[in-house]
């Protein structure tokens, strides 16, 4: 704006300067040149003015939305477009590496859980088949205890009988 300001007074006061014009009345030059050449420059001052500040508020705005969609822990949306290398073109390069690298830990952190919560079924199914190989393992203990029981038996009696027919 300042500079847009500076240009216009040189634009505006060219006029007295072209050697051309020195023999035109000073009232005639500023009303015919100087005049003119000063409304015209206004006009593009202002438009020149208002397209800054209308792209400008453009940008803080599309920055406002971004940073809306940061806080509602939306990670699915596209990084912004930086548009300029100023001041907002720097909060929109650093706005848009924390959005990256907040997206990519809770990626991170995501994959982490759906490894542990498959760790963690596989570890089941194995415990589930551990106690099914354990439950073989006691009811085989259990045949083979019946079995020496049985054995035992069998051999009480046959100690019995010697006995009995040594005494005889």
């Amino acid at each position: 704006m300042v500079f847009g300001g500076i240009g216009l007074i040189a634009y505006s006061l060219t006029p007295i300067f072209v050697s051309e014009l020195n023999h035109m009345p000073i009232m005639k030059l500023f009303w015919t040149y100087i005049v003119p050449s000063t409304i015209f420059g206004l006009t593009m001052l202002v438009l020149d003015s208002f397209m800054q500040s209308r792209g400008f508020m453009k940008r803080i705005t599309d920055v406002q939305n971004f940073a809306n969609v940061v806080a509602e822990r939306d990670y699915t949306k596209d990084n912004l477009k930086i548009r300029s290398r100023d001041e907002l073109g720097v909060i929109t390069n650093h706005l848009n590496s924390f959005y990256d690298e907040t997206r990519d830990l809770l990626l991170n952190i995501n994959q982490a859980v759906e490894d542990s919560l498959d760790n963690a079924n596989r570890l089941s199914d194995n415990m589930k088949e551990t106690t099914s190989s354990v439950g073989n393992i006691i009811d085989n203990v259990n045949t083979v205890k019946n079995m020496v029981e049985g054995q035992a038996l069998v051999v009480d009696k046959s100690y019995s009988t010697i006995n009995d027919m040594i005494k005889k």
